[in-house]
């Protein structure tokens, strides 16, 4: 009987031991070797993408249509034009700009989050009092201060979108707009 008391104890000696030098092995371990945290994203928004949407505010129309690529290291880059549209004197009048941006995105909980951190845009069309520039007007044109995209913006500025539904081909965004009324952003991701 004493023997079975003896070697009961001694089992749980054993199996305390046990647990405290595991107890300490562990995060010693994870110390020692802390797992390597990648910043790349595997989200699925990763990829490129293709965009037309427009909005109206005020009377001033804004179309824009491009490609987005988004990387997996948080950064994205964006082509395409921004066609600004407006009535003046029963004149239909626009003006077309190229742009190419470069910013980061996330993803946090259902929003997309970028930031745009550099753009260059060049008007590629012009048509003003029912006129349309020729192409040696617009690259005369170019020589001058206009008023472009990215002198409307802050540099850095950020940006919020709702995603409202997502597939492997397609997202449907909301863009949280702080000068009206949000709109919807229909994104088809690029074979």
């Amino acid at each position: 009987m004493m023997r079975a008391i003896y070697e009961r104890l001694l089992n749980w000696k054993k199996q305390l031991s046990f647990v405290v030098v595991l107890s300490l092995v562990l995060p010693l371990t994870t110390w020692w070797y802390p797992r390597l945290v990648s910043d790349e994203r595997t989200d699925d928004i990763v990829g490129r993408w293709s965009f037309d949407y427009a909005t109206t505010q005020s009377g001033l129309t804004v179309e824009i249509k491009g490609k987005t690529t988004y990387y997996s290291t948080g950064k994205y880059n964006v082509i395409g034009n921004i066609i600004y549209k407006w009535l003046q004197d029963d004149h239909q009048n626009f003006i077309t700009y190229r742009t190419d941006g470069a910013g980061s995105w996330k993803v946090y909980d259902k929003n997309l989050i970028i930031s745009l951190e550099d753009m260059k845009s060049i008007p590629i069309k012009i048509k003003f009092s029912g006129k349309e520039c020729s192409d040696a007007q617009i690259a005369m044109l170019r020589n001058f201060d206009l008023p472009s995209p990215e002198k409307t913006m802050a540099k850095g500025k950020s940006q919020s979108y709702v995603i409202k539904e997502q597939s492997g081909k397609q997202i449907n965004l909301e863009a949280d707009n702080p000068y009206g009324d949000n709109f919807e952003i229909i994104m088809v991701k690029d074979e």
